[in-house]
């Protein structure tokens, strides 16, 4: 199934790839994921993990519509320049560097229950359905440490972010001291 991905969404690939290329990000089709189109709101690229669920729908606002089985999303985030760490004494991150990071994929959302359990067949987190009220299988998975967390990755053929990734990510294009602006929120 993760080769036919490339055949099946053939069409949405090469479209996705004219997007990402007017950005000026080289994209190929990778084994696995499908193109979901861009985020209406962000106008990022998205794609659906597929051995993780079934491929989310859009609503009519454009946006994904997810549902206990739906597959996790990846975002690509184009290629830049920012500032890493901080100048502040009391963070530990470091003296401010300007860092260079190439174009990667990201997940959206936080690994839900019902994705970890597709894969896992088990749900470790504490807090999941009919043990917590209001708790579905949408909720992001808890309980799991980062070897649990980097097998899970591997498993379907991914990575956790390095710490360059997941600031970059974090910062959203943000140039101040904190991601909610000048002072901490």
């Amino acid at each position: 199934s993760r080769t036919r991905s490339l055949t099946r969404h053939a069409a949405a690939w090469r479209a996705a790839i004219e997007r990402a290329a007017s950005r000026g990000t080289a994209l190929r089709p990778v084994e696995g994921l499908a193109p979901l189109g861009p985020d209406p709101r962000s106008h990022l690229e998205e794609f659906a993990l597929l051995d993780t669920g079934e491929l989310p729908r859009r609503g009519a606002d454009g946006r994904l519509s997810l549902y206990p089985q739906s597959a996790a999303v990846l975002v690509l985030l184009d290629a830049g320049r920012f500032i890493m760490g901080s100048s502040s004494g009391d963070i530990d991150e470091g003296p401010p560097k300007e860092r260079s990071v190439p174009a990667f994929l990201i997940g959206k959302h936080e690994l839900s229950q019902g994705q970890w359990r597709t894969l896992m067949a088990t749900n470790p987190s504490r807090y999941r359905p009919r043990s917590w009220p209001g708790t579905t299988l949408l909720h992001p998975v808890e309980t799991v440490n980062w070897h649990e967390s980097r097998g899970y990755a591997w498993r379907v053929g991914c990575r956790l972010p390095t710490e360059l990734e997941w600031e970059y990510a974090c910062r959203a294009g943000t140039t101040t001291r904190w991601w909610t602006g000048a002072e901490k929120a």
